[in-house]
């Protein structure tokens, strides 16, 4: 529905792209069901829904690049954990948008989770695991024993 309302032109919303993308993998794209899929011109369709999923990536990793976006913890975590983006292009404006959700009162190890997600994006994404890192390591002076070991072994 969000996708209806952009105007032509306009770039949706992150969270509308991420719509998108996952309406366009929800689609079945078993192309060995298709008896006539050797008849058929063009590419199967399971590579057409992987060719449309990046493009909606691109534009999200796009959107993010231009700034604006307010991140919290479940979009932040759907884009480090589920969706491939170009993280070159994006990763700066990510760690700046980040900068509200870090600030909010967490115990130590409450961004741990993210922390996670951002180290296995990938050395691109660096620069927000950085800045996950120095969030958590701030919390770390108020941490009991075993959650500082924890934290560190995490970071």
């Amino acid at each position: 529905e969000a996708a209806r309302e952009a105007r032509a032109g306009e770039v949706a919303s992150v969270p509308t792209l991420l719509s998108l993308r996952r309406t366009v993998l929800r689609v079945p794209a078993d192309d060995e069901e298709d008896d006539s899929s050797a008849e058929a011109e063009g590419p199967p369709l399971g590579r057409l829904q992987e060719d449309a999923a990046h493009a909606v990536a691109t534009l999200a990793s796009q959107r993010l690049a231009a700034g604006g976006e307010k991140l919290g913890e479940a979009l932040l975590g759907e884009l480090l954990g589920e969706v491939p983006l170009d993280w070159t292009l994006c990763a700066d404006a990510v760690s700046e948008a980040l900068s509200p959700l870090l600030a909010e009162p967490r115990p130590p190890g409450g961004f741990a989770e993210l922390f996670r997600k951002a180290a296995g994006a990938g050395a691109d994404a660096r620069p927000v695991a950085e800045a996950i890192a120095r969030r958590e390591l701030k919390a770390l002076s108020v941490a009991q024993g075993e959650m500082a070991a924890d934290i560190l072994s995490g970071l």
